[in-house]
């Protein structure tokens, strides 16, 4: 198959799932497949069948809400999940937010030089705060969801040592800026805080998510939902090769996942361990 894109890669087998992307479906000379991304009819259906079948997300997109809002925290100098997201999809708009103005330049340059100026927007945030809570807080604008790639460790001792308990050598040598790749307390406080801040935009932005590279941090993640009374989330994996991360997604809106089984691998483990949820 020509394209190694993997939503390209499956989108035949997703057709075939759910008929009503069927029509939608384009066979290319090369005999693979891809969609009609021009209809905005086949972008809203996709966008219903990608929440189901890969997040067990059960969500109606209305004909009439097709500009998808999303939000990206600590969006680093490529920018380079709004780029992706905004050039699959003319009709996505992003609020990319990071702590330094150097990396927000060079974003900024990445989005010009791409003409996607008009869908992205970029603002330097507090690094108080893990959310731009006061900045969105009284908009009139409602977010589909907020993303974020979190700094994993608390301190180089700590980068330089989990590096070293790998097996084997790292693939590729560690990169990135300090604050891209270090914070106080690591991603567990990072990530607890940050639910902590959602709170305050509950009203604000449908769905949470973080990626995280430590699986005992969705133990303690799960405690924190407990806490706050969050009892509408689900947790994932994402295997690449050597490296293992996972991602969690929580929301206070009406949203649920299709059943409590969607809570997969170690926090089905850690839930009936811990004894938090039915």
């Amino acid at each position: 198959m020509a394209s190694m894109d993997p939503l390209v890669v499956h989108i035949k087998a997703l057709s075939d799932r759910y008929p009503a992307l069927g029509p939608f479906v384009v066979r290319r000379q090369d005999g693979s497949y891809t969609l009609n991304y021009t209809d905005p009819e086949a972008n809203r259906l996709l966008a219903e069948v990608t929440l189901k079948e890969y997040y067990h997300l059960s969500v109606h997109i209305p004909k009439a809400s097709l500009c998808p809002k999303g939000l990206d925290i600590g969006t680093g100098a490529t920018c380079i999940y709004p780029l992706m997201a905004c050039r699959r999809n003319p009709n996505l708009s992003f609020l990319a937010t990071d702590i330094s103005e150097e990396s927000l330049e060079c974003a900024r340059a990445n989005v010009n030089a791409n003409d996607l100026q008009g869908q992205i927007r970029l603002v330097r945030t507090s690094p108080l705060s893990t959310l731009p809570v006061e900045m969105i807080k009284d908009e009139a604008i409602r977010y589909d969801f907020c993303m974020c790639n979190p700094p994993f460790y608390s301190s180089w001792e700590d980068l330089i040592l989990a590096q070293e308990t790998k097996l084997g050598q790292p693939a590729a040598p560690i990169t990135g800026r300090d604050h891209e790749l270090i914070t106080v307390g690591g991603e567990r406080a990072f990530v607890h805080r940050m639910i902590c801040e959602s709170r305050r935009l509950a009203g604000k932005v449908r769905w949470f998510t973080t990626m995280v590279g430590k699986r005992e941090t969705m133990v303690d993640m799960i405690l924190t939902f407990k806490e706050h009374g969050v009892d509408s989330f689900t947790l994932g994996d994402i295997g690449m090769g050597r490296t293992h991360r996972w991602v969690i997604a929580w929301s206070f809106s009406e949203d649920r996942p299709i059943t409590s089984q969607n809570r997969t691998f170690a926090s089905n483990q850690a839930i009936h361990l811990l004894g938090l949820y039915p």
